[in-house]
């Protein structure tokens, strides 16, 4: 055909100067070199990559943390599928901030996909994205169809990711800087865009139903959430496609405003293959059941909540410590974590990691303990040469060569644009300079946080509750249990404690009472009681005695109580109303 010997940089100098326009132009790639020589960009100049400030793309990361959790598992199948190709995947939110990636190793490629990169339409002009975002359907952009002149070498496909609500949430985009199958890319990425969408109604509750035309389960299946009462959360596109709908507001339609069933008979029967017709449809057609599920609990139904709990470690200026730490983070500053051995270092880096704006990214540990002498400019090396990392989590500072401890001072000058996490077991001052190079320890002073002895931390018995709760889950605990976790010193700290739990949960089954039995043999070192003060108030005195007649009867309330002078059922009240 005559149009295809055509460059297309010279049709589009032709559409934005004189108005002329092919016929077989696509109307969304013509209508975005309008609106981008409308915005004032000028074609034969180069298209800006510009980073939002770490600020505010945490708070893109924040808004669309559901979209990005979503989509972390299906990227990653993208990028085995397509291993070989010089290409990247990546996902925007719906203006086209990149918030995700996958790459080849083509530098090229890791500059112009970097998370947090402004690649709108009014920043880099013409580009598969922006095709999407106006048209609401997939686009291809290839070659020299991209606005700018030095994008016109890259490939570019993008299929549009809809929200539970039916709106656009994102866009996935696979771009390429070598020829490219663009038929299999286009499969791939609309599959993959609906398998994201299918993955964000199933996050909505665990009450939902999938259901298709055909005989059997697929990517372009509709998938419904329903609340406990079968009020609708959420849809994915291809549901609301067979519902003819183009949007849906959360708990405004009932299942049966949908389909000739009812909810309770068909989320609890579970009737997989079963016909249901489509009531807003003038055919009402019928559509196959593939899936139901429905919660343990019909009234409990689990809601994902985009903000994450927070984590207590059961001490308020550590936590607070931590938390300040984030912003240094985010600036890529490093951090220091230091403590005895089983503090939980480990714990705090993770937590730290994912509270960060990187949190999306890779977090690699190295452990110098496990690393020969003057190797780690090896492991950074072979580490960065990969898949990006967000965090780097060097363990056990103070084992680290002092040639090492030079390079990786040098690292940390560099500014790298990656979080820097270190931790040492040794408490660093700067009178001991057979730890820590003098340039390595100012570099790493002004963060440095450190994680205090489990029996020195204000709020431990809190911490110790939580975790026991945690990991003797449907199991009844003595109240005896709490009073010598409460009392024991922990010489080996978080660890030792989880690893007690851990213990105490393969000994003791589901719904049966942990009692002293169970700990005892776990618990190395005597019950440590507290000494009274002489400004103790009456009630810490009675906590007190109480706690010496149960250790004394071995936790026998009946003889304790019998040593205390007061019933048994006192005893077990005072023990109550001093847990709660």
């Amino acid at each position: 055909m005559q149009h295809s010997a055509s460059p297309m940089s010279t049709i589009r100098r032709a559409l934005i100067t004189k108005g002329d326009r092919p016929s077989w132009l696509n109307n969304g790639l013509a209508a975005s070199w309008r609106r981008c020589a409308d915005h004032g960009l000028r074609y034969d100049g180069s298209a800006p990559l510009e980073l939002l400030s770490t600020h505010s793309f945490k708070n893109e990361l924040t808004r669309n943390r559901a979209l990005v959790a979503a989509a972390d598992h299906a990227m990653n199948e993208v990028a085995n599928t397509l291993n070989g190709l010089e290409f990247g995947i990546m996902l925007t939110d719906k203006t086209g901030v990149v918030l995700d990636s996958r790459m080849h190793r083509t530098p090229y490629l890791r500059k112009v996909m970097r998370p947090g990169l402004d690649l709108s339409e009014k920043t880099v002009g013409t580009s598969a994205m922006s095709v999407v975002i106006s048209t609401q359907s997939g686009a291809e952009v290839i070659g020299d169809a991209h606005y700018f002149n030095n994008l016109s070498h890259l490939k570019c496909v993008a299929s549009p990711v809809f929200g539970t609500d039916g709106t656009l949430a994102g866009i996935l985009n696979i771009t390429a800087t070598s020829q490219m199958p663009q038929e299999i890319v286009r499969q791939v990425l609309n599959e993959t865009a609906r398998d994201i969408e299918i993955t964000l109604v199933k996050s909505l509750s665990d009450n939902f139903v999938r259901f298709g035309y055909g005989a059997n389960s697929s990517s372009i299946d509709g998938v419904l959430a329903f609340g406990p009462d079968g009020e609708v959360l959420g849809a994915n596109s291809c549901a609301l496609n067979m519902l003819g709908l183009s949007e849906i507001t959360p708990q405004s339609a009932q299942f049966s405003d949908l389909f000739n069933a009812q909810f309770g008979d068909v989320i609890s029967g579970g009737h997989v293959g079963r016909k249901l017709s489509i009531l807003n449809t003038d055919a009402r057609q019928q559509v196959t059941l593939r899936e139901v599920s429905r919660a343990r609990d019909i009234k409990a139904v689990i809601v994902q909540n985009d903000t994450p709990k927070p984590v207590t470690f059961g001490d308020t200026t550590l936590e607070q410590d931590l938390t300040n730490s984030i912003d240094a983070m985010n600036a890529y500053l490093p951090v220091l974590l230091c403590g005895a051995s089983g503090t939980g270092k480990s714990l705090a880096a993770q937590w730290l990691h994912k509270q960060s704006s990187g949190s999306h990214l890779e977090s690699v540990e190295i452990n110098c303990g496990a690393i020969s002498p003057d190797s780690l400019q090896e492991v950074f090396e072979h580490l960065y040469s990969g898949t990006p990392i967000g965090c780097y989590y060097i363990r056990d500072l103070d084992l680290l060569c002092q040639r090492d401890q030079s390079r990786l001072a040098r690292f940390i000058e560099s500014k790298p644009d990656v979080a820097i996490i270190c931790s040492s077991r040794a408490s660093l001052q700067m009178a001991d300079q057979s730890v820590l190079r003098e340039d390595l320890y100012y570099l790493l002073r002004p963060s440095m946080v450190t994680l205090p002895a489990l029996c020195n931390r204000g709020q431990a018995q809190q911490l110790i509750k939580k975790l026991l709760k945690r990991g003797l889950s449907r199991r009844r605990i003595s109240v005896n249990v709490y009073n010598a976790m409460y009392s024991y010193s922990w010489p080996g700290n978080i660890r030792e404690l989880i690893a007690c739990i851990d213990q105490i949960a393969a000994s003791c089954v589901l719904g049966k009472t942990v009692t002293l039995k169970h700990i005892r043999p776990l618990i190395s070192a005597p019950i440590a009681l507290p000494t009274l003060e002489t400004d103790t108030r009456l009630d810490q005195m009675q906590s007190f005695a109480i706690d010496q007649a149960l250790a004394f009867c071995n936790g026998n309330r009946s003889a304790a109580a019998k040593r205390l002078g007061i019933s048994r059922a006192t005893l077990h009240r005072k023990l109550k109303a001093r847990l709660s």
